[in-house]
Parts: C-alpha cells; sequence; structure tokens
C-alpha cells in the first residue's frame, strides 16, 4: 500500500471527515490519495494560513484533530501563525508537509538548501508544537503517524506535524 493511501485509510479510521489545504508539488501524492476517499472532505483554500486556521476551527467544533496540509517551503512556513495558535489555545491539529525528496535534503551541511524549496520545517515548529517530525524511513510510518494523532489529543492538546519527503509519499 502506498503510504499515503495508508496516511488516508489513517485518517478516515479515526473518524476524520475534513482535511485543509492549498495544493502544491511537494504534497501531490497525498493529495492525490485523499480525493479517492470519498469519505473525506479535501477543502481547498487560497492561503496555506487559511489551512491552518481551518484545521484548528475543525477541532474546535469537532473536537477531533484538524488536519492542514501544505508544500514545502513557503507553503510549510505560511502554517506557523496557525500552528502557533493551536498551540497557545490548546487545539489538536496534526499539520502534515510535503517535503523535498530524501536526497535533495541538504542533511546539515553548510548549504542553506540543496532542493527546490528545502525548508527546515521541523526545526522551525519545535517550539510552537508537541513534536515536530520528519518521516526518514517508510517503515517509521505507522508508528509515527499514530503517535502524532494520539499525542495531540493527549494531555493538553495542541498540534503535532509530520514532515514527509516527496520521494517517501510515493513508496510502498
Amino acid at each position: 500500500m502506498k503510504i499515503t493511501d495508508y496516511i488516508t485509510e489513517f485518517l478516515y479510521q479515526k473518524g476524520i471527515t475534513s482535511c485543509f489545504e492549498l495544493s502544491g508539488g511537494m504534497i501531490t501524492h497525498l493529495l492525490d490519495s485523499l480525493s479517492k476517499n470519498k469519505n473525506i472532505k479535501i477543502i481547498s483554500c487560497h492561503h496555506e494560513q487559511a489551512a491552518g486556521f481551518s484545521a484548528e476551527g475543525y477541532a474546535r467544533a469537532t473536537g477531533k484533530p484538524g488536519i492542514a496540509l501544505a508544500t514545502s517551503g513557503p507553503g510549510a512556513t505560511n502554517l506557523i501563525t496557525a500552528i502557533a495558535s493551536c498551540y497557545f489555545d490548546s487545539s489538536p491539529a496534526l499539520f502534515i508537509t510535503g517535503q523535498v525528496n530524501t536526497y535533495e535534503l541538504s542533511k546539515g551541511s553548510k548549504l542553506r538548501q540543496l532542493g527546490f524549496q528545502e525548508t527546515n520545517i521541523v526545526d522551525m515548529t519545535k517550539i510552537i508544537t508537541k513534536k515536530s517530525i520528519q518521516l526518514k524511513k517508510i517503515n517509521q510510518l505507522p508508528e509515527i503517524l499514530c503517535y502524532l494523532f494520539e499525542l495531540s489529543m493527549d494531555k493538553r492538546q495542541g498540534p503535532c506535524l509530520l514532515d514527509i519527503p516527496m520521494n517517501l509519499q510515493s513508496k510502498n
């Protein structure tokens, strides 16, 4: 099963009925998988910040984590204000960002970036999330996804972020 299909099925099993997004190149695999599930509505916004705040509103209205999706680079950074709002107001949310391919990551070198729109969104959001993780190996997805989803709802609720490189999104 393609990992983005796994994510879609996971969200469906958890009772998620809507995801909020602004489409971009590094999140297309997940959007494609979500579009095939007729039980989860994809709500496209005009800005990533709107997607993030919509996810927060969904969480407040349903009691379930809101889900917001964005592509890498400026798409991911445009989520930051909404992530901080979820953090300050203890709203459960899962923000999923696409990232450049693993072989395009600068991996801590002295380069600012190697891949187009590569942005270290995990480090940028560590202080305003309960946990931010970049997926490194596809076999870790089930454990990480479950952990982040449950963590967003545990004790003092809040946002978590999962960053997924493009080439891992297409893997089975």
